[in-house]
């Protein structure tokens, strides 16, 4: 039961995701606001767009109403349901990673594009292989007692008490693996979720960019347009085939829950650094050295990480270090010392994951207003710094509190601080960027009029 919650979880961040990808599609070739150059394929690139896009929005919820299904049917096999939402996970990340392919290919060379886009199919599919081999490979290892033959042929030899005692240690066995299953997929699904969050407005703002480059076409593709569709394009799709391991990644009994602490938290590192990188060349292209302004915010989160974690444990250590030449007084011993820091009782510390409702709200608007100073060459540049930086300051907050560590949760709260002060700068002056527009609106009616 608690595993068909747990890919519930997942399948609903698979589908919001999904549909956060594919409706500007949908959307945009409903009301024929895309240019396509060409009078040949004109009938076929939209046809097949539309194909690719309505399989990836399907098998996208698919996975989720299986998870439903399976509620109303308590009867049915939730192997069956698995290996369903596994499938249907599949294909719809194949055709996300196709419809991306589309799209940078109306801006990008052809041939770029299927380099990178079949690179990044066989990379996804090279490692789930490998990673399903080690699975079925570290199997026949997992031998779990069976606590009713053990007891009762206990209970024949030994006795009752020594058939209880088997039976409680198997409890306790039991026990200790569904707890670590249980934080094995916690960690999963907060990576599943961060992954579908981003990877979902990365693929928004590769949208938006391709068709400003569509529209613009007969001014010449900009330059501003090409670079950051290109980068936008290999992190969607590396980003959807992170989201289709996190979502299905074997596990056993035998699963070691730091391999998976250390490999998602390169995957959420990963997408963080693509992030910024898109961000920072939009705003290097937009308006040159001042757009680095962006780095500060995550500049100084970094900064206060390697103070709590590194700085500060080596001059608490060298304080203790010099103590151990002083006698000794109240009877402790040298070797009480050797840890880096004082005793502060538990290190860990139980945080929820940070939010990216915010976060995402922001990047919507960055993506619009970018989008339109490269369209138009307007300056709302300060807007765009707050915002980047807002977005950037944010992903490093929901990363930081993917650790259990008390250190990393205290710099999380700084992340958090940053975060909400640059939205809230940026708010303000979007509301004077609205209010200026505004007023410009009715002057504009007034002059009319006369």
């Amino acid at each position: 039961m608690a595993q068909m919650v747990e890919l519930t979880s997942r399948c609903l961040a698979l589908a919001e995701g999904v549909v956060t990808m594919v409706c500007p599609v949908l959307l945009a070739l409903a009301i024929k606001k895309i240019n396509w150059k060409g009078k040949v394929e004109e009938p076929v690139v939209p046809m097949a767009t539309l194909l690719i896009a309505s399989v990836t929005l399907i098998t996208g919820i698919f996975p989720l109403l299986a998870c439903c299904v399976s509620k109303f049917f308590p009867n049915m096999s939730k192997r069956r349901t698995r290996v369903t939402s596994s499938v249907a996970a599949y294909l719809s990340s194949i055709c996300l990673i196709l419809l991306a392919c589309f799209i940078s290919g109306r801006i990008l060379p052809l041939k770029y594009v299927v380099a990178i886009g079949g690179a990044v199919i066989l990379v996804a599919i090279g490692v789930l292989l490998i990673l399903r081999s080690c699975a079925n490979a570290s199997q026949p290892n997992t031998i779990t007692p069976s606590p009713t033959g053990e007891a009762e042929e206990i209970n024949k030899e030994l006795g009752t008490k020594e058939a209880e005692r088997i039976n409680k240690e198997a409890e306790r066995i039991k026990k200790e693996a569904d707890e670590r299953r249980k934080e094995i997929h916690d960690i999963l699904d907060k990576t599943h979720e961060f992954m579908s969050g981003v990877t979902g407005i990365l693929f928004l703002g590769l949208e938006g960019l391709a068709l400003e480059g569509l529209i613009s076409t007969c001014h010449g593709i900009p330059d501003a347009v090409r670079r950051p569709v290109m980068f936008s394009f290999i992190f969607c799709a590396i980003g959807v085939s992170l989201m289709f391991l996190t979502m299905i990644y074997p596990l056993t009994v035998t699963t070691e829950k730091a391999s998976i602490v250390r490999m998602t938290f390169g995957f959420d590192l990963l997408m963080t650094g693509g992030t910024v990188a898109i961000l920072t060349i939009i705003m290097e292209k937009l308006m040159g050295h001042k757009g680095l302004l962006l780095l500060s915010s995550p500049a100084l989160i970094l900064f206060h990480v390697v103070y709590r974690l590194v700085i500060k444990p080596r001059v608490a250590l060298g304080k203790q270090q010099s103590q151990t030449t002083l006698p000794i007084s109240d009877g402790s011993t040298p070797s009480s010392l050797g840890s880096p820091l004082p005793p502060t009782g538990d290190k860990q510390q139980e945080a929820k994951a940070a939010p990216l409702g915010l976060t995402k709200v922001t990047f919507a608007g960055f993506w619009a207003m970018s989008v339109t100073t490269i369209s138009t060459g307007s300056h709302n540049h300060w807007f765009l710094i707050f915002a980047a930086t807002a977005i950037a300051s944010g992903l490093f907050w929901r990363l930081l509190t993917h650790s259990k560590n008390k250190d990393t949760v205290e710099t999380a709260n700084v992340a958090s601080f940053f975060t909400h002060l640059c939205i809230a700068v940026a708010t303000v002056l979007f509301t004077v960027m609205a209010w200026e527009a505004a007023n410009k609106l009715q002057v504009n009616t007034c002059a009319s009029r006369q």
